[in-house]
């Protein structure tokens, strides 16, 4: 028979060689042992060394089990005690045993010298079984970001033995080895969930499945006397910026969004007109097809510097308003922005959603770069950012940071309460 030991400076996995005095409390130290030392002799006493021939494999699983090769440096006979971790019990020197079950076992050996002094050595034993399934339990497996799921890896069976371990990858970057992990999906996507099981007998099993994260379709409805507010976290002094909106308008349109009395915004579908009024002054712009269809309105004020225009030493600067990522004109003029809230749809018919406002003056390319996107975390320079796909209730949240918003202009419900639509922009 071929053994296997536990020398020194080599220890096979889980196998640890202890020597300690009687009263010592066993250490479990990865590498080399830790002994304890002898009140006499001041060096180790017992060395115990559980030798084997094979740990792990099929069950039914024959081992066999030696501790002839322990030693200790005091005279006498050596005694040996085995715990075998199935219930069962030796005191030989030699143990042939057979495991009929498949599990883990830590078969623990103890080993005690003629004056008392003892030493240990542990080894796990992996019984594999017939084998295992891995099963994926999701409370939802489809909806718009973000989107959070319960996951229940606890329905995942091995039918002689148990499973120990759980290893999730969610396919967004993110891990967990909890059995019910609760993870949230942040962004759009299709996502491949991976779980694989481990018994204890270390027999292995793995499925997938798959997590679909869409956008929400939502957006406010207006019908001409309501309106939402959307709080600012405290007044904003804005010389440079940009406000920017998804709207579909009836065909007689209104005002989209107001800030303060320093800035508003009008969609004018039935005269092909995009109105803005910026410190006073009134500039309309020629846009087609505004009614009935979901178009992006941007509005970016940038003021004058030597330097940086998103830096501005004064007010004075240049407003551009683009439709769709494309720009429609300017006009020079002032426009500092000072409010602490926008005023969202008084006097529209129409629907909107993804409202933004920054407090820099964003590019052509920026802007359509991001148009078609939710934001959903802080960007610089970003003010607050209201997706307005609740779907229900008083509250408007704002993505950037508290205060949140609310319809009408309490968080009671009232007439002037705009309602909610299924209806979203190509997001």
């Amino acid at each position: 028979m071929t053994f296997q030991t536990t020398p020194d400076k080599a220890l096979p996995t889980r196998v640890l060689v202890v020597p300690a005095l009687a009263a010592a409390v066993l250490l479990l130290v990865g590498g080399c042992p830790t002994p304890q030392t002898d009140s006499i002799s001041g060096g180790s006493a017992v060395h115990a060394v559980l030798a084997y021939s094979v740990s792990s494999g099929n069950a039914p699983l024959s081992v066999v089990l030696s501790a002839a090769d322990s030693t200790s440096s005091n005279a006498g006979d050596l005694t040996y005690a085995w715990d075998l971790a199935d219930g069962t019990a030796s005191e030989d020197a030699q143990v042939l045993h057979t495991y009929a079950h498949a599990g883990l076992y830590t078969v623990k050996l103890q080993v005690t010298d003629a004056t008392g002094a003892v030493g240990m050595a542990v080894l796990d034993v992996q019984v594999r079984g017939s084998g295992a399934i891995a099963i994926i339990g999701a409370d939802t497996n489809s909806g718009p970001q973000p989107l959070t799921v319960q996951f229940d890896g606890t329905q995942s069976v091995a039918t002689d033995d148990t499973i120990r371990d759980y290893f999730w990858d969610f396919g967004d970057g993110a891990k967990s080895q909890l059995a019910k992990p609760l993870h949230t999906f942040m962004l759009e996507g299709t996502y491949t969930v991976q779980l694989r099981v481990v018994t204890a007998g270390g027999v292995e099993a793995k499925t997938t499945t798959q997590i679909t994260v869409g956008v929400r379709n939502a957006s406010l409805q207006f019908d001409g006397t309501s309106y939402a507010t959307l709080l600012l976290d405290g007044t904003q002094n804005l010389k440079s910026w940009t406000f920017e909106a998804w709207i579909k308008a009836q065909a007689d349109g209104g005002t989209l969004a107001a800030l303060g009395s320093a800035f508003s915004v009008e969609v004018a579908p039935s005269s092909n007109l995009i109105r803005t009024r910026v410190a006073g002054t009134q500039t309309d712009f020629t846009a087609a097809a505004l009614a009935n269809t979901w178009r992006h309105i941007a509005v970016t004020f940038s003021a004058s510097s030597a330097t940086d225009p998103n830096q501005p030493t004064s007010g004075v600067g240049l407003c551009t308003v683009y439709l769709d990522g494309a720009p429609l004109g300017s006009q020079s003029g002032i426009g500092t922005i000072t409010a602490d809230r926008i005023t969202l749809g008084n006097g529209l018919r129409g629907k909107v959603s993804e409202v933004r406002l920054w407090s820099v003056a964003r590019t052509q390319t920026q802007i359509a770069a991001l148009k078609g996107v939710r934001v959903i975390m802080f960007q610089t320079g970003l003010v607050g950012a209201w997706p307005l796909d609740e779907g229900a209730g008083q509250t408007v949240y704002n993505v950037v940071s508290p205060p949140n918003g609310m319809l009408g202009a309490s968080s009671g419900a009232d007439v002037a309460d705009p309602a909610w639509s299924t209806d979203g922009p190509p997001l």
